[in-house]
Formats: structure tokens, sequence, C-alpha cells
């Protein structure tokens, strides 16, 4: 025999032996709890941050159904002066609403 096969032979695997069986199942029964994978303060931050988005979305979508809901009262702007008093210069704007009413912002 070359040296090659001797190396072969004594590389050879083992059979296991009877108690490697249980061995292992006996390690199992040891991890029977499920691993923490993510710490409980994660945990609480997710399910809170996923509360406040639900939220977040539920109020948007309230705010935009009564959005639809109310006819708004469209304004366009009429007219718009500047004039001086004293030392200040002042705009005055004129707005008129859908409904006919005129609105003055000074």
């Amino acid at each position: 025999m070359n040296e090659l096969d001797k190396a072969l032979q004594s590389t050879k695997p083992r059979e296991p032996s009877s108690t490697y069986l249980e061995r292992g199942l006996a390690k199992i029964d040891e991890f029977d709890e499920p691993p923490r994978l993510v710490s409980p303060r994660w945990r609480h931050a997710t399910i809170g941050l996923a509360f406040l988005l639900v939220a977040s979305l539920a109020l948007n979508g309230l705010n935009w159904a009564q959005g639809h809901r109310e006819p708004s009262a469209e304004r366009m702007l009429v007219s718009s002066e500047l004039r001086w008093e004293g030392d200040l210069l002042i705009r005055e704007t004129h707005y008129e609403t859908s409904d006919g009413l005129e609105a003055n912002h000074d």
C-alpha cells in the first residue's frame, strides 16, 4: 500500500456511539424555550410606532373625508392696494368668497 491509501484508511470516519443520539436529544430538550430574537424594548417601541402610524392614517382619512363633505368656499383675490400710513407701508387686499361675501385683510 502506498502512503495515500494508508492516510485514507486512518481518516476513515467512525460510527457514532449508541449514546450519540441520546446526548443530542438531551441537548435539544435543554433549549425548549423559544429564543428571544428581539428584546422587549424593541418590541414595545415597534408596537408604539405601529399604533402612531395607524392613528395618523385614521386621522388623515377622517380629515380627508370631512374635507369632501363640506363644500369649500373658494376665495378669489379681487384687489390689492399699497398705501402709506405715516412711516408704514400697508398692503390692503380684498378677497371675495364664492358666497359673495367680501373679506378685508390688512
